[in-house]
């Protein structure tokens, strides 16, 4: 349906669909000297969008550190819609196992430091290669685990580089779990402060969340996958709203950056999926319940983007408006809400998918 008949029929129906609302450390000279990077370029099809309608945002991801492998190595494949691919390591034996567009390999010839601060010099003489790489780009999700050197340090001088590029910016952080010790805890949280000064918004989420989805006896490995799946779903309801051009309903990308992803305080992320007659009721209940998000912090969210993707002969407006109406049930009454739609493949069977974004969630 055209997107204009279709706002039109739901607002006849009482729904609101988009309301808006209102240095560096000094240079160390023989450290420098060292940390040349080494530049990788390689084609991937696989996460290269297939279309060039020039009024689409050119929307990349860039990968630092560890997390790195997980999201753009056996995970890429569900990365359409993406104009460009880019991992950031100082470890080239992770590196070469990603699939991106660029790689960029820090302190080529060097021993990788343990230290964020040394990390962030080798970023600093590797800025060519980094404007390089996100040159074109409109919007970027940058995806960082916390703790470790590399992320730690790296991740906000890349933040920084976007910033200082006019690129939008989400950033999705991921922190330690509690028992891996008080440096790698201290480290993250310096990053994740680090990187809110430089970032649009910021969705920080802990690998101790994830113990709430799994039972006690899981593989440390599947633990490990949940906070990189929930970059993935991030990036699909994010493309899937402004990227794509075959969606029923999608957003404009100016309210995307204004409205959703300009708001102060921080981000949260809630997905979820299921089927059956009552699907689109389940999936939504259970991504607000989602230990990523949760009602507390819904409730204190300015604004939500609600992604929806389901079959077309399951995608009604019925669904769409109960979907919208559960989760403007929890926001504050002045709050703004934005969605999209996107028509999965056939062969899915019932399944709806809901993704809810929430914005400008005060700390406290």
């Amino acid at each position: 349906m055209e997107r204009r008949l279709f706002l039109q029929t739901f607002n006849a129906m009482g729904v609101s669909v988009a309301l808006p609302a209102t240095a560096l450390a000094d240079n160390h000279q023989s450290l420098m000297a060292t940390a040349r990077t080494v530049s990788l370029i390689e084609p991937t099809p696989i996460v290269e969008a297939q279309f060039c309608r020039w009024n689409y945002p050119k929307i990349g991801l860039i990968a630092v550190g560890g997390i790195s492998r997980s999201i753009l190595g056996d995970l890429a494949g569900e990365l359409p819609y993406l104009r460009r691919t880019i991992a950031i390591n100082t470890d080239l034996h992770s590196l070469q196992q990603v699939k991106a567009d660029r790689r960029i390999w820090l302190g080529h010839g060097t021993e990788p430091s343990q230290d964020p601060q040394s990390t962030r010099l080798l970023a600093q003489s590797a800025m060519p290669e980094i404007i390089d790489a996100v040159s074109g780009l409109d919007m970027v999700m940058l995806a960082v685990g916390l703790g470790g050197a590399a992320g730690t340090g790296v991740a906000p001088f890349v933040a920084q580089v976007l910033r200082e590029q006019d690129i939008l910016t989400l950033g999705f952080a991921v922190s330690p779990f509690s028992f891996e010790g008080k440096r790698r805890l201290e480290n993250a949280r310096w990053g994740r402060s680090e990187l809110g000064s430089h970032l649009n918004a910021l969705i920080p989420v802990s690998n101790s969340d994830t113990e709430q989805l799994v039972d006690p006896g899981a593989m440390l490995s599947d633990v490990l996958d949940l906070a990189p799946m929930a970059f993935i779903q991030l990036a699909r309801s994010i493309t899937n709203s402004v990227a794509r051009p075959d969606v029923p309903v999608s957003i404009d990308f100016e309210d995307l950056r204004h409205f959703i992803l300009g708001q102060e305080g921080v981000c949260a992320l809630g997905f979820a999926s299921a089927s059956g007659d009552l699907g689109a009721e389940a999936a939504v209940r259970q991504a607000i319940d989602h230990p990523f998000l949760g009602i507390c912090r819904l409730q204190k969210a300015s604004v939500a983007l609600v992604s929806i993707e389901a079959p077309q002969s399951a995608l009604f407006l019925l669904d769409s408006k109960n979907i919208v109406f559960h989760v403007r049930s929890h926001l504050p009454p002045d709050a703004d809400i934005f969605y999209s739609c996107v028509s999965t493949p056939a062969q899915d069977g019932s399944e709806f998918r809901v993704s809810i974004l929430a914005s400008g969630i005060q700390q406290t």
